[in-house]
């Protein structure tokens, strides 16, 4: 049985849980999900670590899930809104649809 992802931080291994050195982000593409997700955990990340987000530089729509079923990949602007930060480096790397490096600045 696999865990929900909205029910990780309510499990024993998630609260077990320190010094990550990389998270990976690359969930439902939405800004609600990513900001979700990096909560999540950067409360978890080594002093040093990283988060990486996929598909994070620009604004862009998806028929993954069927025709009738597009949405826009809007992690994007959870990136702007990072960058306003002062603790964080954030650094994105525009290849196809991007990925983003957020680290906490050392």
């Amino acid at each position: 049985m696999r865990t929900p992802v909205r029910w990780i931080p309510r499990t024993n291994d998630y609260r077990e849980l320190q010094d990550i050195g990389l998270v990976f982000i690359d969930g439902y593409h939405t800004e609600e999900q990513a900001r979700f997700d990096y909560e999540a955990f950067s409360g978890k990340l080594a002093r040093d670590g990283i988060a990486l987000f996929h598909d994070s530089v620009r604004p862009f729509t998806s028929p993954i899930y069927g025709a009738n079923k597009i949405y826009e990949h809007s992690v994007y602007r959870f990136m702007e809104e990072l960058k306003q930060k002062k603790d964080l480096q954030v650094f994105d790397l525009p290849f196809s649809s991007g990925v983003t490096l957020v680290q906490k600045t050392i």
